[in-house]
């Protein structure tokens, strides 16, 4: 064998060797006697945070993003509003809204009912300012509720 043959067929020991995924710890079953389990409540489940949503953006980013494209029925997936209102109306009202500003999402409470409420940072024109839009969690979606008497859709 040459030189070269022995150090491909070392490293590919050294790697192989390095991918072994046996561990020598022994599990200790009464390590966590005593220790109740997480309950899974709204304000500790981290699956049903309005900040991530699958496409790696916070709920308002994502709402913006199909705002600004024009594409209102995908952005109505990701909103609520009151039922006596038909989504033909929610479209109209939102074509004429101004709400395609820049906006942060800075923070997220929870409510005693289940709701959220987000706290945005807003810049209008070079004017920094902040508001807080109210929302739901709808069959493990995060929603937010549409004001429609708004210019600026989600604050009252």
């Amino acid at each position: 064998m040459t030189r070269q043959t022995i150090i491909l067929f070392f490293a590919l020991f050294i790697t192989l060797e390095s991918c072994d995924d046996s561990s020598s710890e022994e599990v200790n079953p009464t390590k966590n006697e005593g220790v109740e389990p997480k309950s899974t409540t709204v304000e500790n489940s981290t699956w049903r945070n309005p900040m991530i949503t699958p496409f790696g953006k916070d709920i308002v980013s994502v709402i913006r993003g199909y705002f600004l494209v024009g594409d209102f029925d995908k952005m109505l997936q990701f909103v609520t509003w009151p039922k006596e209102i038909d989504s033909t109306e929610i479209k109209l009202i939102i074509q004429k809204s101004t709400w395609g500003y820049e906006l942060r999402v800075t923070n997220v409470t929870w409510e005693s009912d289940s709701t959220f409420r987000l706290t945005l940072r807003t810049n209008i024109q070079n004017t920094v300012g902040t508001e807080q839009y109210q929302g739901v969690i709808q069959h493990d979606t995060a929603k937010l509720m549409l004001i429609p008497s708004s210019k600026k859709l989600f604050v009252k």
